[in-house]
């Protein structure tokens, strides 16, 4: 959520000038706050996914997220932001299924894997940064 925060100055540098600039509401802007003061590893709790869905909400960010390739934002965030309550209740949290197979992990270079399934044995490689 900071990068899309961080990318509303850039993306209002680009506007024409009779275009009316991204901003934040007061509430997205302390929001922006609390998540620039707690840090990268942070882990998600209720106040934290409070200020998460506050900030989803906002029009900017929603904005910013529409041009997501050109800012470098994964693609997979929305389905997080979107289940932001249910993972920021530490006590009742556990990944499910799609909550694995959003998860991005960035490699580099070529990782094999092999491994078995019910009798099936798979091979998969996995080509970091495509």
């Amino acid at each position: 959520m900071n990068r899309s925060v961080e990318c509303i100055p850039y993306y209002n540098e680009r506007l024409p000038h009779d275009f009316e600039p991204l901003q934040l509401s007061k509430e997205g802007q302390e929001s922006a706050r609390f998540m620039e003061e707690i840090g990268p590893e942070c882990l998600v709790n209720e106040e934290l996914a409070q200020h998460i869905e506050i900030l989803w909400k906002e029009d900017a960010i929603r904005q910013i997220f529409e041009n997501r390739a050109i800012y470098h934002i994964d693609d997979s965030s929305a389905y997080f932001f979107d289940q932001i309550e249910r993972i920021g209740d530490l006590d009742h949290y556990l990944p499910t299924d799609m909550d694995i197979l959003y998860v991005r992990y960035r490699t580099t270079g070529v990782i094999e894997s092999k491994f078995s399934i019910l009798g099936s044995n798979f091979h998969i490689f996995d080509v970091g940064g495509q």
